[in-house]
């Protein structure tokens, strides 16, 4: 535990659970738009897990890596940065 304070190891696995989550996503959209389109003519046991976690996927990502999570600053204005081109 003593690892993830240091900010290079935090940021890391941040990244690292940033590019599963978006993986297991497509794999999720890939499998559910081909069974919405009809292309699965019998769905596995496997592709029914993928449809079935899609929606799990959706808020996850939602909640914790979009620009729509609660407490999320990157829209704002700061402080230093003027407003205006006068800087009013």
């Amino acid at each position: 535990m003593r690892a993830l304070r240091r900010p290079y190891v935090r940021t890391g696995l941040l990244v690292a659970t940033w590019v599963v989550l978006f993986a297991v996503l497509i794999r999720s959209l890939d499998v559910a738009f081909a069974w919405w389109k009809g292309d699965l003519a019998q769905p596995a046991f496997g592709d029914w897990v993928w449809i079935v976690l899609l929606p799990v996927w959706v808020f996850l990502y939602v909640r914790y890596f979009s620009v729509f999570r609660p407490g999320c600053t990157a829209c704002e204005a700061r402080d230093d940065e003027p407003l205006g081109p006068r800087g009013v």
